[in-house]
């Protein structure tokens, strides 16, 4: 039944795959900009930034929402209703989506509709404790986000066309569709961790609780704060970007991103071996060391080959850092507090798309595209520099008596 469960679980990155590539990442952001936005003529920002505003905003809910619902989840075990819940909300907002058509509505509904898919992040996270032991913990996230990026590949080959025609409004319906069905397995085999007797309810609480014990957590979250801000711009604003500064098109940007998806499969994949082996945070600095050269190769000129070079390996930065923030969530979380862990986790990586999309949006007040892009990129140098303070034993030590503790890696 373990099995069963593991496979499950793995599924579900395989579900909402469909909507952060078909939605967030590649299709849906460039119509918003060029068909919904500009319709608006007298609108103070520009499309682009209205868009990365737009995301902005539906990652500020998603922030406020992940560490009391965490908590939550875990005091009352409401794990699998927390999952299930996003799920039912995430899908019946982008079906809703398909059927707007002017700003508001549409703004509304795509806010919606990310803040449920970026709290199901955290709802299914919380589980992985649950069905891998410490020693599994990166090859199993890294496995999750492998069969992931595989889910947002058959997406832009089966739902991505749609898009790619203008048939907006069918490529959403079928979004909503692939993420509602292939979460099914996560929604019927997962079974409820163990619950919680005592938890903070809010990030206050957890703060003035926890602060002290639990320091390396806070170490990590702080540098999780920058480098996952410089993550969400690029898959933000990737496809914008390739469009008003490389000059692709619509079939070249889908082409793009199915070697994209390849790529950060091989990355999510490779760095989950890798981790076991020689250690969580050595292998997410090397993956931040990867990202800081996909950036300099994208930014530094407007030739294709470089951009497409620096794109490879963003694409394997990409699933290589979600793979490895993951599982040191995952190695730092009390047993029966996973859930609220991971809401801090979502706290932290929603708050940092936040931060990330706030800053670029004011770049963009004063700078081009592609040194908005460029200063983005410094995220990942402060992201790795803070990195270098947390210490793997200790945050281990603190979620597990020692007595209790599973062999895991120690850097």
């Amino acid at each position: 039944m373990n099995g069963w469960r593991r496979a499950s679980w793995c599924a579900f990155d395989f579900a909402n795959s469909s909507f952060t590539t078909i939605v967030v990442t590649v299709h849906f952001g460039p119509w918003f900009t060029q068909h919904v936005a500009p319709r608006h003529a007298d609108a103070t920002f520009s499309p682009d930034t209205t868009w990365a505003l737009v995301n902005a905003a539906g990652t500020l809910l998603a922030a406020l929402l992940a560490t009391p619902l965490g908590a939550m989840a875990d005091a009352r075990g409401w794990r699998r209703a927390f999952l299930t819940l996003t799920v039912a909300v995430c899908c019946g907002a982008t079906l809703l989506l398909s059927s707007a058509e002017t700003l508001v509505p549409v703004s509304l509904l795509f806010i919606v509709a990310l803040s449920a898919f970026l709290l199901s992040e955290n709802a299914i996270s919380a589980f992985l404790p649950s069905i891998a032991t410490p020693a599994e913990f990166g090859r199993m996230s890294g496995l999750g986000w492998s069969i992931g990026y595989a889910g947002g590949l058959l997406a832009l080959l089966t739902v991505g066309p749609f898009a790619s025609s203008g048939d907006m409004p069918s490529a959403l319906r079928l979004t909503a569709l692939f993420f509602c069905v292939a979460a099914l397995p996560a929604l019927v085999f997962l079974r409820e961790p163990p619950r919680a007797h005592v938890t903070a309810l809010t990030l206050g609480d957890w703060l003035r609780k926890h602060r002290a014990q639990h320091v390396d957590t806070g170490r990590f979250l702080l540098a999780l704060l920058f480098f996952q801000a410089g993550v969400s711009v690029i898959i933000t604003m990737a496809a914008v970007y390739a469009q008003e500064s490389v000059q692709l098109d619509s079939s070249e940007l889908a082409g793009l991103f199915i070697v994209l998806q390849v790529a950060a499969a091989i990355g999510a994949y490779g760095f989950g071996q890798l981790q076991d082996r020689i250690g969580l945070l050595r292998a997410l600095a090397l993956s931040l060391i990867i990202w800081v050269i996909a950036v300099v190769c994208c930014t530094a000129s407007s030739e294709r080959a470089s951009f497409l070079c620096g794109a490879a390996l963003a694409g394997l930065g990409m699933g290589a850092t979600q793979a490895s923030g993951r599982a040191v969530i995952a190695a730092f979380a009390p047993p029966d507090r996973t859930a609220t862990w991971f809401g801090l986790w979502g706290f932290a990586g929603k708050g940092a798309a936040l931060f990330g999309l706030v800053l670029f949006a004011a770049l963009r007040v004063v700078l081009p595209l592609r040194e908005s892009m460029l200063y983005c990129g410094l995220l990942f140098v402060a992201g790795l520099v803070l990195l270098g303070r947390v210490d793997f034993a200790r945050g281990r030590a603190a979620a597990v008596p020692s007595s209790r503790q599973a062999a895991q890696p120690t850097h």
